[in-house]
């Protein structure tokens, strides 16, 4: 009976309903270590008898993670080294890798394009507040080294199925540079896309300390405005450019484009008077919170502690988005 249970289990997990899967992820939690890391192996076995079918492969890589300790690592840095070629499989299994061990495969992590910011305090918010009114916690987390491109978000247009942005000819990435920054997508688009490679969105708090560090300088790179450092109005470009072509405006922890090119979008709904730390969904029409200013705007929206509300559907102007782990 108990290996009916267990096979029932890894159907569950690997069903093609969400609500089945999540349910079954959720029984999977509370099983034994041994017993989730036997149920890992036996749907990794499904995905390469399907061919490396995607939804038993996610599948497994999310029973691989639910494991602590060592086997579980091991199983996934393997699985990296055979499938370093397929981006989709090797994206999954970063982020696993990422989530399972925060802050122990740096190293690893940094090669995949994305970097450690680590727990603790950092100041928050306008530098008109005193220092005491600013102090604000986060955990450790990744955040991509830059926004997502047109060439990543082409692949999961290809994959899902989904619209193009408004802006692209015959709805086709042909005709736009690959590295520079997609924009043009609401914030949905962005949530989907993260929840396509297994990531997430980052919160403002998470946004911020990695776009200044801990010290509430105004900018990533200092206190004052250099416009050599980043795409702002001044720039005088009045277009998107490669999400690499600043590194001189790389903030303390080495993200770039923090400021200036295209906004972000972040998961924190927007309240006035301050950043939510907490993510409370209302719905498709919840406002959320924009963050880095844009090609468009002067550098008084490309400072570190600006915010801007957004609504969730729109899908117009220089809007991306970067993910986080």
């Amino acid at each position: 009976r108990s290996q009916e249970a267990d096979e029932e289990l890894v159907q569950a997990l690997g069903s093609e309903d969400e609500i089945v899967r999540e349910a079954a992820l959720e029984r999977l939690r509370e099983c034994t270590p041994r017993r989730r890391l036997a149920s890992a192996h036996r749907l990794l076995e499904q995905a390469r008898a399907a061919d490396l079918d995607r939804r038993f492969l996610v599948a497994s890589l999310q029973a691989f993670e639910s494991c602590p300790g060592a086997p579980a690592v091991e199983s996934l840095l393997s699985l990296l080294k055979e499938m370093q070629d397929d981006d989709f499989a090797a994206a999954w299994i970063v982020g696993a890798l990422g989530r399972l061990g925060k802050g122990e495969h740096q190293d690893l992590l940094t090669a995949h394009g994305f970097l450690w910011v680590p727990p603790g305090e950092f100041l928050f918010g306008e530098s008109s507040l005193e220092p005491e009114q600013r102090l604000r916690r986060t955990e450790g987390f990744y955040l991509a080294r830059h926004p997502v491109t047109n060439e990543a978000y082409a692949r999961f247009l290809a994959a899902t199925g989904r619209s193009a942005p408004a802006h692209w000819p015959g709805g086709k990435d042909d005709e736009l540079p690959a590295d520079h920054p997609v924009h043009g997508v609401s914030w949905h688009d962005a949530e989907a896309y993260c929840k396509w490679l297994g990531r997430r969105l980052p919160t403002e708090h998470e946004w911020e300390k990695a776009a200044r560090g801990v010290d509430g300088r105004t900018y990533p790179w200092g206190s004052q405005f250099d416009p050599d450092r980043c795409n702002t109005a001044e720039s005088g470009l009045g277009a998107t450019t490669p999400v690499t072509r600043y590194p001189d405006g790389a903030s303390p922890f080495g993200c770039l484009d923090m400021v200036g090119n295209v906004w972000e979008y972040t998961a924190s709904p927007f309240v006035a008077e301050e950043a939510s730390s907490e993510i409370r969904p209302r719905g498709a029409y919840q406002r959320r919170v924009i963050r880095g200013g844009s090609f468009v705007e002067d550098k008084r929206f490309g400072r570190c502690a600006s915010r801007v509300e957004d609504n969730p559907l729109y899908e117009l102007g220089p809007i991306g988005f970067r993910c986080a782990l």
